[in-house]
C-alpha cells in the first residue's frame, strides 16, 4: 500500500505493480517503465514528469491525478479512468487508450500522435492545442470536448459517433481566427467614430 506516500524520483521500471494502491501518492518524477500496474489506482496522485513508458496502465483508475508532461508514450491504458485528470502536455504517442475514459480532463497540448482512442470518452474534456495526429478515433465520443487548435492531420475518424465534429476540426482554427479577426475589426471600427 502506497497510499498518500512520497514516492520523488523512485525508481519502478519493470515492477509487478498490478492492483497497487497509490491514491494520494506524489510520484514525481518517477520512473515506471514497463511497469504493469493494471487495475492499480492513482487517483489524485502527483504525476507530473513521471515516465510510464510502455507501462501496463489497464483498468487503472487516474481519476483527478495530476499527470502535467508525464511520458506515456506507448503505454496501455485499456479502459483506464482518467476522468477529470490534468494531462497537460504529457506524452502518450503510440498509447493504446482504448475505452478509456477522459471525462472533463484536461489534455491542453497533449501528445497523441499514433494514439489508439477507439472508444475512448472525451465528453467535456479540453483537447486545446493537443496533437492527435495518425491517431485512431473510431467510436471515440468528443460530446462538448473544447478541441480548437488541435492538429488532427491523417486521423482515422471514419466510425467516430462525432464524426462531424471532428471532419470540422480541421477548419477550426481558420474559423476561430476568421471570428477574432471580425470580432477586433468591429472594436477598431466602433473605437474610431
Amino acid at each position: 500500500d502506497f497510499r498518500s506516500a512520497t514516492l520523488t524520483n523512485a525508481i519502478f521500471v519493470e515492477s509487478k505493480l498490478h492492483g497497487s494502491d497509490f491514491e494520494s501518492a506524489n510520484l514525481q518524477e518517477a520512473d515506471l517503465t514497463n511497469s504493469n500496474c493494471t487495475k492499480s489506482s492513482f487517483k489524485n496522485a502527483i504525476l507530473t514528469g513521471a515516465q510510464f513508458v510502455s507501462a501496463q496502465l489497464g483498468e487503472t483508475d487516474l481519476k483527478t491525478a495530476d499527470c502535467r508532461n508525464a511520458n506515456f508514450s506507448n503505454a496501455n491504458f485499456r479502459n483506464a479512468s482518467l476522468r477529470y485528470a490534468n494531462l497537460e502536455g504529457a506524452n502518450l504517442s503510440g498509447a493504446d487508450l482504448g475505452g478509456a475514459d477522459f471525462s472533463g480532463a484536461s489534455l491542453v497540448s497533449a501528445n497523441l500522435t499514433g494514439a489508439t482512442l477507439t472508444g475512448a470518452t472525451f465528453t467535456r474534456a479540453n483537447l486545446s492545442l493537443s496533437d492527435m495526429t495518425d491517431a485512431i478515433l473510431n467510436d471515440a465520443k468528443f460530446s462538448y470536448a473544447n478541441v480548437s487548435e488541435a492538429t488532427l492531420c491523417y486521423a482515422d475518424a471514419l466510425k467516430t459517433e462525432d464524426a462531424v465534429l471532428i471532419e470540422n476540426l480541421h477548419n477550426v482554427n481558420d474559423t476561430a481566427k476568421m471570428k477574432a479577426e471580425a470580432a477586433a475589426g468591429g472594436k477598431k471600427g466602433g473605437k474610431k467614430k
